[in-house]
């Protein structure tokens, strides 16, 4: 990874045991942990790529963006450490966490104790 990556807000990255991507989601998530951005990676098992589209029909889409909404609130909410960037952002980021949220809440709930991910958190180091 060549970019520059300092300064970045969290990360959230979720990606299929089974992505061609992966190793590229990998190295994303490495070089932004050692450049200091907060970043967060759940690897999901066999999951199709870009499946959390599917949000609201398949159980593990709607599980995906539930994590993915929840994310969005501990960085709007500043309980997550430099998560200043989003804070204020863009009324499309909070209408997309409202979205995912109500789509995914219920059935989070119900699969919060079969949850298969790896979730991985890199704090910078300060």
């Amino acid at each position: 990874m060549l970019a520059d990556l300092r300064g970045l807000p969290p990360l959230f990255v979720q990606a299929s045991s089974a992505e061609r991507l992966l190793d590229d989601s990998l190295d994303l998530v490495a070089a932004a942990a050692r450049a200091g951005v907060h970043v967060e990676m759940e690897v999901w098992p066999r999951m199709s790529h870009a499946w959390q589209i599917a949000a609201g029909f398949i159980p593990e889409a709607t599980e995906a963006a539930a994590r993915t909404a929840a994310f969005v609130d501990r960085v709007a909410e500043g309980r997550i450490v430099d998560g200043a960037a989003l804070l204020g952002g863009p009324t499309s980021l909070d209408e997309l966490g409202d979205t995912l949220r109500a789509s995914g809440e219920a059935f989070a709930r119900e699969l919060e104790a079969h949850q298969a991910t790896a979730h991985v958190e890199f704090e910078p180091d300060k």
